[in-house]
C-alpha cells in the first residue's frame, strides 16, 4: 500500500475532529483509534471529559492520557500527570465524576511484587489530578485486581483470580460501606464459570464483560451482559457484530445510555507498536485510518 502524506493542517484536523469509521456495523471511534494500541474508554459524567489507554508497548508500558472536549472538537491527548506507569490501565470515573479509579502495576507499601491493584485518584475542580492512593487491603491482595467499575451505590465490581472463586478469573463485588469497601464476593454462577469472566462494567441494571471459552463463544474472547432483577440473570453472549474472532473487552457506557464502548482487536496484527511520544502529531495521524493494534469502538445500545 503506498503511503499518505498529510499536510500539518489536515494532520491536526483529522486528530482533534470526531471521525467515525463504520466496521461491519461497529464503530470505529475516532480520533480516540489510530494505528497504535489504545483501549479502557472511560467517560466523565458529564460527557466532555475522556481519559484512556495508551500501551506504548505490551506487557511494557501503558499510560492514561485525557482529553476534553472543547471548542467543538477534541483536545490532543495528554499524559495524566500521576501516570508514570510502568503499566496504568483501566480507568472509570466515579458516578459523581470527581473520582477516577485505575489499575496500575506501581509499587506501593503493601506491593512490592508488581502485582496490579486498584488504585483512585481525586480530580479538583480546576482540572488537576490529586495524589493517587491504593484502594484498602480488603480490596487490593497479593494477588492482581483489575478493571474496576462503580455502580450507582457505589460498590465497587472488578476482576480477579481468587483461588475461592469459580475458575480462572471472575468477576467481584464489594459493598461500599461508611468506613469504605466490604469483602468481595464474586458473582453468582449466571455470570461467573468455570472459564474465564472479566472487565466487568455495570450501568444501571445491567453487567457487561467479557468472557473467553464458553461454548457460545466466537473465539479469542467475547462480550456477554446480564440483566438484574432481584438477582443477575443469565448472561448471553451479544454476538455480531460486537462481538468478532478476536479479543473483544473493556466495555464502558456512554453516561446518557446510548452507546456501548469497547476495545476489539478485531484489526491486530503480529506487528507491535512502540511509540516514543504520542504527542508527535506525525505519529499519531500516520495511517490514521488503517489501525493495527486493539483499537476503541462503538455501538448503539
Amino acid at each position: 500500500m503506498n503511503k499518505i502524506y498529510f499536510s500539518k493542517t489536515i494532520l491536526l484536523w483529522l486528530i482533534v475532529g470526531i471521525f467515525i469509521q463504520s466496521t461491519n456495523a461497529q464503530e470505529l471511534y475516532l480520533p480516540f483509534s489510530n494505528q497504535y494500541y489504545q483501549r479502557d474508554f472511560a467517560i466523565s459524567p458529564a460527557g466532555n471529559h475522556v481519559v484512556y489507554t495508551h500501551v506504548r508497548q505490551v506487557g511494557q508500558q501503558a499510560v492514561l492520557v485525557e482529553r476534553y472536549f472543547e471548542n467543538g472538537g477534541w483536545s490532543l491527548p495528554r499524559i495524566l500527570s500521576f501516570s508514570q506507569g510502568p503499566y496504568d490501565i483501566e480507568p472509570v470515573f466515579s458516578q459523581d465524576g470527581s473520582q477516577l479509579f485505575f489499575v496500575s502495576n506501581k509499587e506501593h507499601a503493601g506491593n512490592s511484587d508488581g502485582n496490579f491493584d486498584i488504585w483512585q485518584v481525586s480530580l479538583n475542580e480546576d482540572g488537576s489530578w490529586g495524589i493517587p492512593e491504593p484502594l484498602p487491603p480488603v480490596i487490593n491482595t497479593s494477588a492482581n485486581e483489575f478493571y474496576p467499575s462503580i455502580d450507582a451505590q457505589g460498590n465497587l465490581y472488578f476482576t480477579a483470580a481468587y483461588d475461592r472463586g469459580k475458575g480462572g478469573e471472575d468477576i467481584w463485588m464489594s459493598v461500599k460501606t461508611a468506613d469504605g469497601y466490604g469483602v468481595p464476593e464474586g458473582l453468582p454462577s449466571t455470570v461467573n464459570t468455570s472459564f474465564d469472566e472479566f472487565n466487568a462494567m455495570v450501568f444501571e441494571n445491567t453487567l457487561y464483560f467479557s468472557s473467553f471459552g464458553r461454548p457460545d463463544g466466537l473465539g479469542g474472547g467475547d462480550l456477554y451482559k446480564s440483566q438484574k432483577s432481584s438477582n443477575w440473570q443469565n448472561a448471553v453472549n451479544m454476538g455480531a457484530p460486537v462481538n468478532t474472532d478476536r479479543l473483544d473487552f473493556c466495555p464502558s457506557i456512554s453516561p446518557d445510555g446510548e452507546f456501548l464502548y469497547f476495545t476489539s482487536e478485531a484489526s491486530i496484527t503480529t506487528e507491535q507498536n512502540v511509540v516514543d511520544d504520542i504527542l508527535k502529531v506525525d505519529e499519531v495521524a500516520k495511517a490514521l485510518l488503517a489501525p493495527k493494534g486493539g483499537n476503541i469502538y462503538r455501538i448503539a445500545r
